[in-house]
């Protein structure tokens, strides 16, 4: 019975792993001036994404935003919702069962560059998260900095830093439990 119960728990938090990664899937950055142009905005305002979880092929339709923030992002809105607070705005399961653990996706803008604020963060992840911490530049699936750290027994948390327009840093937080990072890595916003 507890493998059953401990396959469900697995179960459920790759669903709720994979319709994230749908999210990361689906952010483009375009820089100041979007919130005064949302008229002429040339993404669709609905998009069909095609996962595949454990084998079987799902189409979800994701709804258009546009942050004051100057990016766009595609949400589920069936299963996510988009929670502004302060200056970060927060994307979270709607209905999270209470057996699993939290994950989230949060976005915001740093004064600095990210090479700046990359070194400022990286001695706060080591702080929290020791040697486990990695900073490396992808260009896949953004050009950026990726700063990674955390724990097996607790969480992970991925920071990807890109560049934003005006010497300033777009920062997109995701977190995730830790037993499950090798579902995270793959979960990145595409496009800027």
């Amino acid at each position: 019975m507890r493998f059953k119960e401990d396959f469900n728990k697995k179960k459920g938090l790759s669903v709720v792993l994979v319709f994230l990664f749908s999210l990361m899937l689906s952010v483009i950055f375009v820089g100041e001036g979007l919130a005064e142009a949302k008229d002429e905005v040339k993404a669709p305002e609905k998009k069909i994404l095609e996962l595949e979880l454990e084998g079987i092929s799902y189409e979800i339709e994701h709804s258009r935003y546009i942050s004051d923030m100057g990016y766009i992002i595609y949400i589920d809105q069936e299963r996510y919702e988009l929670i502004e607070h302060n200056s970060t705005e927060r994307i979270q399961s709607k209905d999270r069962p209470e057996h699993l653990p939290e994950v989230y996706m949060e976005i915001w803008r740093e004064e600095t560059e990210p090479k700046v604020f990359s070194n400022k963060l990286e001695n706060k992840l080591k702080d929290t998260h020791g040697d486990t911490v990695k900073v490396e530049v992808v260009n896949s699936p953004v050009d950026g900095i990726r700063l990674s750290g955390g724990s097996f027994d607790t969480f992970w948390e991925y920071y990807y830093l890109v560049d934003g327009p005006q010497n300033d840093s777009f920062v997109i937080k995701q977190r995730i439990p830790g037993g499950e990072s090798g579902y995270f890595e793959g979960m990145c916003p595409v496009g800027i």
